[in-house]
């Protein structure tokens, strides 16, 4: 009988209420039964729609599907599944409105009943929020305890968990020490739990304050989890098999015991969770509820990194006696999406505390209103600053300044001394004290803006002197200050110079970036020498190499030379002049050209600003010619994705077998044989698939790329029309015997290529040997691998593609045959896992994709035995 006490809701006409915070219950009942919400939410809003089915004890039979529609009914979204089969929606709502919310079963309108009951909560989440480490030289004692100023140089954040957004899913929780009787939930507790970071040069400290978990268990525990390799955080598990001992994953904190485990990509962990190495932690109940303390080793450890590195980490504090997550940063974080994670950025320093001019430089025209901010960085427990700052008062005036707003940002009441301004001497002085109880900031935050006004043209320096920064006890810090620069050029009678874009992929040479002049628009005075800075960023693996003239610079040499004492901002300085008195006429293009190498280990989407710190220009007499530079330019390091790996000059079946056997790794290509590029050329997919992986994409893009078919549709993403399920139906055997079994496709979507991977335990006498196509994919190309590390998981990599065009067509057929062996003398089960699939269309752009397992049973056969029957005849 269907009891849904919010029934009759099944349109937007008759939607039930539903607020932020609340949570509903409710049945999809009879079979075919949708129901309807409707609330009101504001432009901005990001909102967590969470429905609780299969996840519920007992569970509920609903396979929910979940909608968000805007108020004329239109979708803005939709999910089905979230980490189980479970729906959640986690959306930033575009205007002010009345919005509704519509859940139906996944075999709409076949299911439904009674048993298909579940909870629907709304919360309008909290905004997100990144972690600054503070720099510390007092390491904390790790024994449990956070006692009085041991943890006085840490940064602290509010993580109190919020039920509706704490996903908790198998794995998780160290179930594997807890046991699988005590499952985590989600619930809010009453108390804020407090997170304090603090790092010095080698160890990352965290320490957790719990005052909701008053009852101390063996099994009370810390989860620190992180995506380190490679820095910076890439939102993936990088490594493919197990065994890394600077591997990505996670630490458990139990009483005094640290422990890891290792996550490998798929996502799957690594068994067994092992001692952590380089980490020291404890848990303990000294202050009357739990307090955890954490250290590190940053290169010692699984987590490596290095002061100023920003690392994508998850963090929860769980108690056992309640199975509650009580603290979690950041909120809506899922154990295996890394990508759900946010950046904890370590503190640099050693003590002193750095204030600088943001930006460095500034490039403005005459009569502009412009903005600087005086910036600090590596403090610790800020309460008052002062600085003071010469400037050019023929150049910029100040107009005023105001706090930075970062002083005051942890509660304390600010008190701004000045300004004090004076635009004869070219003076500007200013600072701030406070008042009031608690820690001061911590990290790098903007002690002032100061407006300014340019008033004439050329450079004036932002002097940096006299800078006092206190803490809240009075006591100064040891300061490092860093000047600043403004350039005030153009107007309208100024030569327009401009440097465009370049791109390069990794190991090419000679990239070209031209430097051009408008000496007609503005002002036509011919060009007689030229004198320019030019600043880009070789920390990503570029390098001005080389410095030539152009066809209106002809008759002109040219002298150059490189400042790199901070790879980051190296300075080119280039001189352009003629000896023979000839001029660059009045005219627009290139006067300059610049050619830029690569480093082979630059990164793929990496990119540096090209911009000018400076350009003088003179005409025949040597006067200065006005000159605007204000144009910036960017240099990006992609790569050449034209499908030719081997750099033979063509696209063909050639790069095609490297591109297979470098997604099956079966064998391993030999990268010296190719270009140092080679990579690259082979990531063909468009986006959002060009993910600097190669996989079924790249590949089906590759075939079409060789037939000359890519032109011929859409090639704006992902148009499935429904979704396409891959399946392993189940298999029984004897000991001894082989056979074959199908993996069926029951397709919305017309497929051109399939990528899949399944695992299965071969202790129990399985072997796959061989997978081949069937009568629907016959004449198709079929390439596997296994992975056989880890005999109980071994992993079977697919590849199914052609090279004539063709698809799989809706509808449902087997279009694969696995051949397998099994043992003599063995028995046993095995599941048929599959951990991922792609489905790829006719231009390499993904097809919605789901999964079903199969069984694989060894069995002895069965004997039948039947009485002897005997027929008596008469004599």
């Amino acid at each position: 009988t269907c009891n849904d006490l919010h029934e009759p809701n099944d349109s937007r006409a008759e939607a039930t209420p539903i607020n932020y915070g609340d949570t509903l219950s409710a049945d999809i009942c009879p079979a075919g039964d949708v129901d309807y919400y409707v609330f009101s939410g504001g432009a901005g809003d990001v909102i967590v729609v969470d429905i609780d089915a299969q996840s519920l004890s007992p569970a509920s039979a609903l396979d929910s599907y979940l909608y968000l529609l805007d108020s004329y009914g239109n979708e803005l979204t939709h999910n089905d599944d979230y980490g189980g089969l479970d729906s959640r929606i986690e959306y930033t709502l575009p205007a002010d409105g009345t919005y509704y919310l519509k859940v139906e079963e996944y075999n709409h309108p076949n299911e439904g009943g009674p048993d298909y009951f579940y909870t629907i909560s709304l919360v309008l989440a909290p905004p997100p929020f990144d972690v600054h480490s503070n720099y510390t030289a007092s390491p904390p004692t790790i024994d449990g305890h956070i006692s009085a100023g041991e943890w006085s140089d840490a940064a602290s954040y509010d993580i109190t968990a919020l039920a509706a957004l704490v996903r908790l899913e198998g794995g998780d929780v160290n179930l594997a020490i807890v046991g699988s009787g005590q499952q985590p939930r989600p619930k809010s507790p009453s108390s804020p739990v407090t997170l304090y970071v603090m790092n010095d040069g080698s160890h990352l400290y965290l320490a957790f304050d719990n005052p909701n978990d008053t009852v101390y268990h063996d099994f009370d525990q810390v989860g620190i989890y992180f995506d380190d390799n490679p820095l910076p955080s890439d939102g993936r598990w990088t490594n493919t098999t197990c065994g890394h001992a600077d591997g990505e994953g996670n630490f458990w904190v139990l009483n005094s015991t640290p422990e890891f485990r290792e996550i490998i990509a798929g996502p799957n962990y690594c068994d067994p969770v092992e001692p952590a190495p380089g980490v020291d932690g404890s848990l303990q109940f000294i202050s009357g509820h739990a307090q955890a303390e954490v250290a590190i080793d940053l290169t010692n450890s699984a987590l490596r990194a290095s002061p100023g590195d920003s690392i994508n980490m998850r963090l929860w504090i769980y108690d056992y006696d309640t199975g509650v997550m009580d603290g979690v940063w950041p909120i809506g974080s899922v154990w295996n999406d890394p990508s759900t994670y946010r950046p904890l950025t370590l503190a640099t320093g050693g003590g002193n505390v750095t204030v600088r001019i943001e930006p460095a430089t500034s490039s403005v025209s005459p009569g502009d209103d412009f903005t600087i901010n005086v910036m600090i960085d590596d403090v610790v427990d800020l309460g008052a600053y002062e600085f003071h700052m010469d400037f050019d008062p023929s150049i910029v005036h100040v107009v005023s300044v105001e706090d930075g707003g970062f002083l005051g940002s942890t509660g304390l009441t600010v008190i701004p001394l000045g300004p004090d301004i004076d635009n004869v001497a070219g003076t500007v002085a200013f600072g701030a004290i406070t008042m009031g109880s608690g820690q001061g900031p911590g990290g790098t935050g903007a002690l002032a803006t100061v407006s300014l006004n340019a008033v004439g043209s050329g450079s004036s320096d932002l002097d940096l002197y006299d800078v006092s920064v206190l803490n809240t006890a009075g006591d100064p810090q040891t300061v490092v200050a860093q000047d600043g620069t403004v350039v005030v050029s153009g107007g309208g009678d100024a030569v327009i110079v401009t440097i465009e874009d370049g791109n390069g992929s990794p190991g090419s040479t000679d990239n070209p970036v031209t430097i051009s002049a408008d000496n007609q628009s503005q002002n036509p005075t011919p060009i007689a020498a030229g004198e320019f800075w030019v600043v880009y960023d070789g920390s990503i693996g570029l390098t001005l190499a080389n410095v030539n003239t152009t066809a209106r610079s002809t008759d002109f040499s040219v002298g150059w030379s490189l400042d790199e004492t901070d790879p980051s901002a190296v300075e080119a300085h280039i001189l352009l002049y003629s000896l023979s008195g000839a001029t660059i006429a009045s005219g627009t293009g290139p006067i300059l050209e610049l050619f830029f190498d690569v480093d082979a280990a630059a990164q793929a989407g990496d990119s540096s600003p090209l911009y000018f710190s400076g350009v003088a220009l003179a005409d025949q007499q040597g006067y200065e010619i006005p000159v605007d530079f204000t144009d910036t330019g960017q240099f990006t390091v992609g790569c050449t994705k034209d499908g030719d790996i081997n750099d033979d000059g063509s696209t063909n079946v050639f790069d095609l077998q490297i591109l297979v056997t470098m997604i099956l790794h079966s064998p391993q290509p030999d990268p010296s044989l190719y270009p140092s590029d080679w990579w690259c050329r082979g990531d063909l997919a468009p986006p959002p698939n060009g993910d600097e992986q190669w996989n079924i994409f790249d590949l089906q893009r590759l075939v079409c790329i060789i037939l000359g078919t890519c032109e011929n549709g859409r090639d704006e993403g992902m148009q499935s029309r429904g979704e396409n399920v891959i399946s392993i139906e189940e298999v029984y055997a004897e000991p001894g015997t082989s056979g074959a079994f199908d993996i069926d496709c029951d397709n919305a979507d017309a497929i051109s290529a399939v990528e899949m991977w399944f695992t299965y335990d071969s202790t129990i006498g399985l072997d796959v040997n061989n997978v081949a196509t069937t009568s629907q994919t016959d004449g198709w190309n079929v390439g596997f691998s296994k992975d056989e590390s880890n005999p109980s998981v071994v992993e079977v990599h697919i590849l199914l593609y052609n090279m004539s065009g063709w698809t799989i067509e809706p509808g449902t057929d087997a279009i694969l045959s696995v051949e397998y062996d099994v043992d003599v003398g063995t028995s046993g089960d095995s599941p048929l896992h599959i951990t991922q699939v792609n489905l790829s269309d006719a231009l390499g752009q993904p097809l919605r994709a789901k999964s079903q397992d199969g069984m694989f049973h060894i069995t002895e056969p069965y004997e039948l035995y039947l009485p002897l029957i005997t027929k008596n005849s008469s004599p």
